[in-house]
């Protein structure tokens, strides 16, 4: 597709295709800066707070700034594509781009006055409410995120960690349990070389976008309390990525053993 100059407004993650552009909703759009571009985002969704609607458009901002400009392609909307007449074009990033959300951030736009909008569908705007939520409920949690992040990126050492130490940062239990039993002697060893020791390329940020965050009760068989959770996608060699859930137990971080 044919790229374009232009101002453009992006929807956050996990946004659906549905976007519907009127009078009323332009009057809640909010602008913000993505690297030298003026963007802008609207809102599907009309009953949101004034506060919800920035905390909105502030992450929403932050994800974009981690991507640059030459990994996104703007195209005009052909007659043969099935949204053409409902929107101007469409926004694509490179499936290169190693940040999580990456999908959907950018989508569908509709031009008015010669202005791009790209406006938040009712499910995105549900979501990230819900998000807005946990961040609140979870504050000093997932301020602390950061910094676990940071030591899984910079590799930890092990030489003088205590089998307990080790085993610490991992959970569920029951999987735990299968192991050592199954691994008998070799059991240390097994979940030492588990752990990353060297440097490991994750996000390029040690903060992620509040939709990583979500509280469930249900990860392990036989359900557990509710547990603050945060789901990345880890880069490997070789540019490819699989997805990790950390999750927040009894004071710490620890990574979640499928």
């Amino acid at each position: 597709m044919k790229g374009i100059q232009m101002k453009a407004i992006f929807l956050p993650l996990f946004l659906m295709a549905g976007l519907v552009l009127n009078c009323n909703a332009l009057s809640t759009a909010l602008p913000f800066q993505w690297h030298d571009q003026t963007l802008w985002i609207d809102f599907e969704k009309t009953n949101l707070t004034e506060s919800v609607r920035y905390a909105i458009r502030d992450d929403v901002a932050y994800s974009m700034s981690l991507i640059p400009v030459t990994n996104v392609t703007f195209a005009i909307l052909t007659t043969n594509d099935q949204f053409y007449g409902m929107y101007t074009g469409a926004a694509t990033i490179s499936d290169q781009t190693q940040i999580n959300y990456c999908h959907g951030i950018f989508d569908f736009y509709k031009t008015i006055a010669a202005t791009n909008y790209y406006q938040i569908d009712v499910r995105s705007c549900s979501n990230y409410v819900a998000a807005i939520s946990i961040t609140n409920q979870y504050a000093s949690a997932i301020s602390s995120f950061s910094n676990f992040l940071n030591q899984v990126r910079a590799g930890f050492s092990v030489t003088n960690m205590t089998l307990s130490q080790k085993r610490a940062l991992f959970w569920n239990p029951a999987i735990l349990n299968d192991w050592e039993l199954q691994s008998g002697n070799n059991f240390e060893q097994e979940l030492t070389a588990a752990i990353p020791c060297t440097p490991t390329p994750t996000v390029n940020s040690p903060t992620p976008s509040i939709l990583a965050y979500s509280v469930h009760d249900d990860i392990v068989e036989g359900g557990n309390p509710a547990l603050l959770c945060c789901e990345l996608k880890i880069w490997r060699e070789g540019d490819w990525a699989h997805k990790v859930v950390f999750v927040y137990v009894e004071g710490s971080w620890r990574f979640c053993l499928p």
